[in-house]
């Protein structure tokens, strides 16, 4: 016969809510909701120009929405359906230096 397990209602509702909180820690993308535009963070290599830079963002159909400076990094927002798509196109570009989805990280429960 198979073994019966009995849970206290501590370790039932701790059952539960374990994958809750764990879900909840997963960093999740920054996606508005009301223009479904999605952010990426993107730096290029040293040395390219505005022009050039501008010129792919636009081809792209991204535009810049924030900078921080002191790493040299730009806060460029895409339409929300290709993200994805943009992302790995920029990552494919030679004069990117790299590309991330702009994701909000919680802290964790410890």
């Amino acid at each position: 016969m198979g073994a019966i397990f009995r849970f206290s209602g501590k370790m039932a509702l701790t059952l539960v809510l374990l994958p809750l909180i764990f879900s909840a820690m997963l960093p999740t993308p920054i996606v508005s909701a009301e223009t479904n535009r999605a952010e990426l963070l993107l730096r290029f290599k040293p040395g390219v120009g505005r022009r050039s830079s501008g010129a792919l963002l636009r081809s792209l159909g991204a535009c810049v929405v924030d900078e921080i400076p002191q790493i040299s990094v730009l806060v460029i927002s895409v339409p929300g359906r290709v993200a994805e798509r943009v992302k790995s196109a920029l990552a494919r570009n030679p004069i990117v230096d790299f590309v991330e989805e702009n994701r909000l990280i919680e802290p964790s429960l410890t």
